[in-house]
């Protein structure tokens, strides 16, 4: 006896379609998948922000010196009084300010980096000059014939020499020597020859001359006075310097 009850076409399919359900078949095999529940959308990535590009900031135009070439007196006797005048540029300068000693043409002409804490009414008037002055006797130089110089105008303790050229008072010192137009010149400081364009890394020994307005001059460069003064090694080296210099 047959009691099953005949499904409709409709229960048939249904029933169908829950059986591959249920074995987890979910889509229609052809050529290209096709999904036959519908899936959750997938949100979009935010396209990435622009960030725009941050030109380089040019350098900075280095400062210009205090002082120009062109500014400064044309004949010594005019540098001299600006020399001495407190409103003048020159960088550096502090306390009492000294003349040069001398006259242009000179044999020798001597610069030291600043006057002594000492001097009080002219250039080298204390231990210092002194020494300077053992010098030129020692040469036969005398001191009619010789131009004692600074390169500062006041007495400085420790003067940043690279720090002094790039505010122009190299440029000062060039056109001191130029006025005086000397003969030979004897740098007595270390630093000094960093104001005439002595290169930082250079010996200072290594410096044998300069070109000025006058021409160009044979250079020797030692220590400073003061260092000279408690180094008798230093002063005995200076001397035999000196004398291969001069001949």
């Amino acid at each position: 006896m047959n009691n099953h009850r005949e499904m409709s076409l409709s229960e048939g399919l249904a029933a169908a379609q829950e059986w591959w359900r249920g074995v987890g078949v979910e889509y229609d095999y052809c050529d290209e998948a096709k999904p036959w529940l519908k899936e959750k959308e997938v949100e979009a990535a935010p396209a990435p922000r622009s960030v725009a590009k941050v030109e380089d900031a040019p350098p900075p135009e280095p400062a210009k010196p205090a002082i120009q070439s062109e500014d400064l007196p044309k004949d010594l006797g005019a540098f001299h009084q600006w020399w001495c005048d407190q409103a003048n540029a020159i960088p550096g300068a502090t306390g009492r300010r000294l003349a040069p000693r001398g006259d242009v043409g000179a044999q020798l002409m001597v610069i030291v980096p600043s006057p002594e804490m000492q001097d009080r009414s002219q250039l080298l008037e204390g231990a210092q000059g002194v020494l300077v002055a053992n010098i030129l006797r020692a040469l036969n130089i005398a001191q009619s014939d010789s131009y004692l110089a600074s390169a500062l105008p006041g007495a400085m303790a420790e003067p940043d020499w690279n720090d002094l050229h790039r505010q122009g008072l190299g440029t000062v010192l060039a056109h001191h020597i130029g006025l005086a137009q000397p003969k030979r010149v004897l740098l007595l400081g270390r630093g000094l020859p960093l104001l005439l364009g002595h290169g930082a890394d250079a010996a200072p020994e290594n410096l044998v001359d300069i070109d000025s307005s006058a021409g160009k001059l044979p250079v020797l460069t030692s220590f400073a006075p003061d260092r000279l003064l408690g180094h008798a090694r230093q002063r005995k080296l200076l001397w035999h310097r000196l004398l291969e210099w001069m001949e």
